[in-house]
């Protein structure tokens, strides 16, 4: 099973620990935690983010990405809401694979969505499918915030890497018009090719369209 697309999506970070990791690795999450309140800074987050990826390493299947996941939305308690979208953004581009999952598996937890928004259009660019499937399958933060064009290149984006983008949570709220006419396209030049379709395009043209979003 992929762990980008394994992890549950609880209130809290503390309710996500308590579901779905040892109490070792949640010892291991809110000490890292604690240690960060004093000083409350990018550094030490940084250097938390990394004691973290080696104490989980011998964790089990998929416990290392929900425990990062936990600890960087843990953060939000303890970094000012002002400088956590810039740490956040930084964890993510200095992070390794599975620490890169973490991070993205933890946008629904965190506050203020709107700021986040630069960093999932950034990570959508991502080749790296499993990096990509942990923002785009079973998250709520595509449809809950990217804008429509962002969504829709998403969208297109997960089809073309044969990414299940019926997974994307919520998507039968946001499929406009516009989406529809690019999923029509992108299915005609297949056909044209002699390629196959994916299964989700039927799905997704027969869903009734939806209003553009205005911002």
């Amino acid at each position: 099973m992929n762990p980008a697309q394994t992890t549950p999506t609880p209130a809290s970070w503390r309710q996500l620990l308590d579901a779905a990791v040892s109490p070792s690795a949640r010892e291991v999450v809110v000490s890292l935690l604690s240690e960060i309140k004093d000083k409350k800074d990018s550094l030490s987050a940084r250097l938390g983010f990394s004691k973290l990826n080696r104490l989980v390493r011998a964790a089990g299947r998929d416990e290392d990405i929900i425990a990062r996941a936990a600890f960087v939305a843990g953060l939000a308690e303890l970094i000012p809401a002002t400088e956590l979208p810039e740490v956040v953004t930084t964890l993510f581009r200095t992070g390794s694979e599975r620490e890169q999952i973490g991070v993205l598996r933890a946008l629904p937890l965190l506050p203020d969505g709107a700021g986040l928004v630069a960093l999932a259009r950034e990570a959508s660019r991502t080749n790296d499918v499993t990096v990509f499937s942990a923002l785009a399958c079973d998250n709520t933060f595509p449809v809950r915030f990217l804008p429509d064009a962002a969504l829709e290149q998403l969208v297109l984006k997960g089809l073309f890497l044969g990414v299940p983008v019926g997974r994307i949570e919520g998507i039968e709220s946001r499929v406009t018009v516009e989406l529809q006419r690019m999923i029509s396209d992108y299915a005609s030049e297949r056909r044209a090719a002699g390629r196959p379709v994916p299964s989700e395009v039927p799905w997704l043209l027969g869903l009734p369209p939806t209003p553009a979003r205005t911002t």
